[in-house]
């Protein structure tokens, strides 16, 4: 993850990549949004979209458990 900083806002920003997510979600079997966030160092914002965009992609499914969404790896 690189740290560089925003020419207009001055904050740094942190890319992300898929890599990060699939890391997070290859030691547990299920892991919340919140746990992937915490594993990956993002907010939980940022990893709830990511995690959609994957599952969109193939990569990951998702189980609704209660009010949460728990993640895991797709078998495909």
């Amino acid at each position: 993850m690189d740290r560089e900083r925003d020419n207009e806002t001055g904050k740094y920003t942190k890319q992300y990549d898929t890599e990060d997510f699939v890391t997070a979600l290859a030691s547990e079997d299920f892991l919340s949004t919140n746990e992937v966030a915490e594993a990956v160092d993002c907010t939980q914002n940022l990893a709830y979209r990511r995690l959609k965009t994957l599952e969109e992609e193939g990569i990951v499914t998702s189980k609704k458990i209660g009010r949460s969404l728990a993640w895991q790896l797709s078998n495909s």
